[in-house]
């Protein structure tokens, strides 16, 4: 086995690796969160979730797949400080993308919490704002991992 071969087998475990260990935190998690909340608060939390997956499409925006497109390329042709630039260049963009939404967040909670069909005031909305930031973050350091 090349040594090309060998480093996409390792990535692609990695990668695989990474989704069964979400799903199973996940699984548990879900059915801990479930447990302690109550079916009311419950449907309140998944509201606030769903608000979040609809921020969540504002804030990758296609900058994760692109940069592991253009990193894949550019790593592949011996460019490795290319390839690095492009890595710390999606970083900071997606970060400072998530932190303007976060401050949009955390201001406009009040208005929006006011609206009718909106779950309890008080249901965690800066926190959810701020987990959206830490998530943005994540996903692009796990792209560097596998650089190294």
């Amino acid at each position: 086995m090349g040594t090309v071969s060998k480093r996409a087998a390792e990535n692609a475990l990695l990668s695989l690796g990474k989704t069964i260990a979400a799903l199973i935190g996940g699984l548990f998690l879900s059915i801990l969160i479930s447990r302690l909340l109550g079916p009311e608060r419950l449907g309140k939390y998944h509201t606030i979730l769903w608000a979040l997956s609809i921020v969540d499409l504002l804030v990758n925006m296609g900058i994760g797949m692109g940069a592991t497109k253009f990193v894949s390329e550019y790593d592949g042709k011996g460019q490795h400080d290319v390839a690095a630039g492009i890595v710390i260049f999606s970083m900071k963009l997606r970060l400072i993308v998530a932190l303007g939404l976060t401050i949009g967040l955390a201001t406009g909670a009040g208005r929006i919490s006011l609206h009718p069909a909106s779950p309890d005031r008080h249901s965690g909305r800066y926190g959810a704002s701020f987990c959206r930031t830490a998530t943005a973050a994540g996903s692009d350091l796990s792209l560097t991992v596998r650089l190294a």
